[in-house]
């Protein structure tokens, strides 16, 4: 509100960053960011002052609209050279939709809650969360799925071959 969202992001991002060297093999850190504000010096500079962002995955939130994604795509070449990832949060909603896809290739694609809730149910969204692990993987991008809280929602995820989940069902937040 008073204009100060990049400061307060790069306060996470450097967090981050410090946490990176403790994570245990075959881990990685997940940080929300702006996809209108990670292209600012605040945020930029310490992302990319950093040799290995490795195993770091940077999160494009949909709260947004980006109107010029060449600033981004320029910067996200030059992350991933670092070795971080690419995801695009909550697929599906807000700003996060195809037209993002295709221009910004994100590694991971994250499918909304919105997507996920009962699709064991659901042949609409079973049909939307298949067309976009086929496209997924056309593109070389893992599709997560968020927000299963039920045995009948992985199910559903695992007979599709969606690879990468998370939720309440599978771990609740807690300590490092």
């Amino acid at each position: 509100a008073v204009g100060r969202g990049a400061e307060l992001e790069a306060i996470v991002v450097r967090q981050a960053l410090a946490v990176l060297p403790t994570l245990p093999p075959n881990c990685f850190l997940t940080v929300n960011v702006s996809p209108h504000l990670l292209t600012q010096p605040e945020l930029a500079e310490p992302l990319l002052a950093v040799d290995d962002l490795a195993p770091l995955v940077l999160e494009l939130t949909e709260h947004q609209a980006v109107a010029d994604l060449r600033p981004l795509v320029d910067l996200r070449d030059r992350l991933r050279a670092k070795g971080a990832l690419l995801a695009l949060d909550d697929a599906g909603s807000g700003y996060s939709g195809l037209q993002q896809i295709t221009q910004f290739r994100p590694q991971l694609i994250k499918l909304d809650r919105a997507l996920v809730a009962g699709v064991d149910g659901d042949e609409v969204k079973l049909a939307l969360v298949e067309m976009l692990g086929e496209f997924g993987g056309r593109i070389d991008a893992w599709l997560l799925a968020e927000g299963i809280e039920t045995w009948g929602e992985l199910q559903a995820f695992l007979r599709l071959q969606v690879p990468l989940g998370q939720g309440w069902l599978l771990g609740r937040p807690g300590p490092p």
